[in-house]
């Protein structure tokens, strides 16, 4: 599953915007507060050359990276996640089926899943 670190500090509207966002997409992160941690400061003014933040940093692909309110990215950020979650498979109980995403409809925010057994290929 995908996971994100944002890196933000007190008093940071677009930090409280950005996680406001994941939050309501279901998408998973952590915080790192860049005033308390001395090395995510360095992190992300040496290493990523930010200056704003948040920071946001994909814990699936370190390249995959931004600073302050990108609304285009946070859109990428939902997208790539409801791709993550169509991919899952999921078995019941007893192990005995293999339930598959079959429907994302991004307009209307619907993932329904299949409870019919999953094809053998």
């Amino acid at each position: 599953m995908i996971s994100f670190t944002i890196y933000t500090k007190p008093d940071c509207p677009n930090c409280e915007k950005t996680k406001d966002y994941f939050d309501r997409k279901g998408i998973l992160y952590g915080t790192v507060d860049v005033t308390e941690v001395r090395e995510a400061m360095v992190f992300i003014t040496e290493e990523l050359g930010y200056s704003q933040a948040p920071v946001i940093v994909n814990g699936s692909d370190p390249e995959d990276h931004w600073s302050g309110l990108r609304l285009d990215k946070l859109v990428q950020a939902n997208i790539n996640h409801l791709k993550a979650l169509a991919a899952m498979s999921f078995e019941d109980e007893n192990g005995d089926f293999d339930y598959e995403v079959h429907h994302l409809a991004t307009q209307s925010r619907e993932i329904a899943a299949s409870h019919e057994p999953a094809a053998i290929a």
